[in-house]
């Protein structure tokens, strides 16, 4: 053996001396860790993938509920090994063709009126102070079934170049929309309690200049500011509709969803209506559902409007909203082609709809 040779004979068999001497440790320690994680994998009740659709009816001013539903769904997987929660942000067009191939989630994310009662499961939840009449939209015969997390509301927007080509100003439109004498586009219930008196435009006539104001939802003027700032569409103005709304999401579990899942599905309600997630809705424009959420400042004027407008909030019972949205916006067009029949039903709607609360 050459001296080369005797080096590298040393140098190996120290090495070899070493790994005998700490491996054992080592491995004792992976597999002790390993242990612990399985451990701790085998006392969750479920492991698995929870679904939720999280059905889309309006959109915030800005960005996405449905990422932050996402999000709070992320962090709580991270408190539960091998728990999955999968939220998919879907359509009322793919949510209809869905139920009609008969699949089903685990929970509903769903806009007032979207889910049957029958497709729930009664929630052994206790529901925090919840703003105006909110406790109550996700009852059905006083027990509840969802839990509301979430609001938007509606403007009155105006075309400013409109407005100065017939010299008035926004006190000014307001007689003249209430008289008639000018076209207003936009949401029916909500221009029939403002007043407004004669046929009413859709929102693409509006949006071509051709209506001269419209009553549209947080993220239509949301995205009339973002076009304005990019040099297109048309200067405008904004003011307040009222306390009222149908934009309302809520939260609820399916009939069918195994019982092994529930514990999971409560701690995402709950989590998204804890003040720290609540909070979060304030930067995209939504109300907060819970009353513990105080300070709701906006950097725009329309969630200003907003929040101003939904502090006492009259929101429609969503189940009997489901029963009878269709023919409230059909007594509101014709209440406002002059009907006096029409005026009454909507009114008496309205009173059954939004129990507990006074529209403003």
């Amino acid at each position: 053996m050459n001296r080369k040779q005797f080096i590298l004979s040393i140098i190996m068999t120290a090495l070899i001396a070493a790994f005998m001497a700490f491996s054992p440790g080592y491995i004792i320690s992976s597999r002790t860790a390993l242990t612990l994680q399985r451990n701790g994998e085998k006392d969750e009740a479920y492991q698995g993938i929870i679904t939720v659709w999280h059905i889309v009816g309006f959109k915030p001013y800005q960005g996405s509920l449905g990422s932050w539903v996402s999000n709070v769904a992320s962090q709580l997987e991270k408190k539960h090994s091998g728990v999955y929660f999968e939220v998919d942000s879907i359509t009322m067009e793919e949510y209809d063709a869905r139920i009609a191939r008969g699949e089903q989630p685990d929970v509903f994310s769903f806009p007032l009126g979207c889910v049957f009662v029958e497709q729930l499961a009664e929630l052994d939840i206790e529901q925090p102070l919840l703003r105006g009449n909110l406790d109550g939209v996700g009852r059905y015969e006083s027990r509840l079934y969802c839990l509301p997390y979430a609001a938007s509301g509606y403007l009155i927007v105006h075309n400013q170049r409109l407005m100065q080509e017939r010299g008035t100003d926004i006190d000014g439109i307001s007689v003249m929309l209430k008289s008639g004498e000018v076209t207003a586009a936009g949401d029916p219930v909500q221009a029939c309690i403002y007043g407004l008196t004669g046929e009413l435009a859709n929102e693409e006539e509006f949006l071509n200049e051709k209506a001269l104001s419209a009553f549209v939802d947080a993220r239509a003027v949301g995205d009339l500011a973002r076009k304005v700032q990019n040099g297109k569409g048309f200067p405008f103005e904004i003011e307040s509709c009222c306390n009222y709304t149908d934009l309302v999401q809520l939260m609820g579990a399916n009939v069918n969803a195994s019982y092994e899942k529930m514990p999971y599905i409560y701690e995402l309600m709950e989590s998204c209506i804890s003040a720290e997630h609540q909070n979060k809705l304030i930067s995209i424009g939504l109300m907060p559902a819970i009353s513990e959420v105080e300070e709701l400042k906006s950097e725009t004027e329309a969630g200003k409007l907003i929040f101003d407008e939904l502090e006492n909030i009259a929101a429609p019972n969503s189940f009997l909203y489901k029963t009878y949205q269709e023919q409230l916006k059909i007594s509101a067009l014709e209440a406002m082609r002059g009907s006096i029949s029409a005026k009454k039903d909507m009114d008496l709607r309205l009173t059954e709809l939004v129990r507990g609360a006074a529209i403003k």
